[in-house]
């Protein structure tokens, strides 16, 4: 349990600020599997866990643009319980372009802010 202490001792002084009362939520504990205790250790920074989206999607990026945020990337779909009938496969790809092109815009958005 001295590596827990010792971590933990840790976490809490990497964000201590001077004069400030400590927002403890600013620490995540995340257990893995297979772990040990002894095995603990505190990453000072963010930890992506989501692992690759795509077979082809690289496993390792140096010198990358990282962006978090809380805004979905795809289109949302209604929580309600619906449906959309189309009369025409061109109506059906006309409704896919159309979320596409929704997509591609908040993505433009956000490359803007780069």
């Amino acid at each position: 349990t001295d590596v827990l202490t010792e971590v933990l001792v840790d976490a809490v002084l990497a964000i201590r600020r001077p004069n400030k009362s400590l927002d403890l939520y600013m620490i995540e504990i995340m257990q893995m599997q297979h772990k040990t205790q002894t095995e603990t250790r505190l990453i000072r920074g963010i930890v992506l866990d989501h692992g690759a989206r795509h077979p082809d999607m690289p496993t390792r990026v140096e010198d990358a643009y990282i962006l978090t945020c809380n805004v979905s990337l795809e289109y949302e779909k209604t929580e309600v319980n619906s449906a959309f009938f189309y009369k025409t496969a061109v109506d059906r790809e006309k409704m896919v372009l159309a979320e596409r092109a929704f997509i591609d815009e908040r993505v433009k958005k956000i490359i803007a802010l780069k």
